[in-house]
């Protein structure tokens, strides 16, 4: 296991706010899978104890948005797969 993820997980468990850097460094790990399942599950345990701060979450959004793959795709004959479930 990454001894550096370990740590994060340890401060998270403690309930404890990342920093910025740090926040970043959990998510590259997890996103490029150098976090094992059991990991991954720790780490999202551990926020579910807690509300994750939104500079947390924006440090999330930027490594996620910088693997993402874009897709051009035409607006017509488009079909929106994820509304809102039936609700409204």
């Amino acid at each position: 296991m990454n001894t550096d993820l370990e740590d994060l997980l340890q401060s998270l468990e403690r309930g404890r706010i990342l920093p910025v850097a740090d926040a970043a460094r959990a998510m590259i790990d997890i996103a490029e899978g150098r976090a094992p399942a059991p990991e991954f599950v720790r780490f999202l345990q551990a926020y579910n104890r807690r509300p994750p701060a939104a500079h947390e979450i924006a440090a999330f959004v930027e490594v996620l948005r910088a693997r993402m793959i874009r897709v051009n795709a035409p607006a017509e004959n488009t079909l929106c797969n994820c509304g809102t479930g039936g609700d409204g």
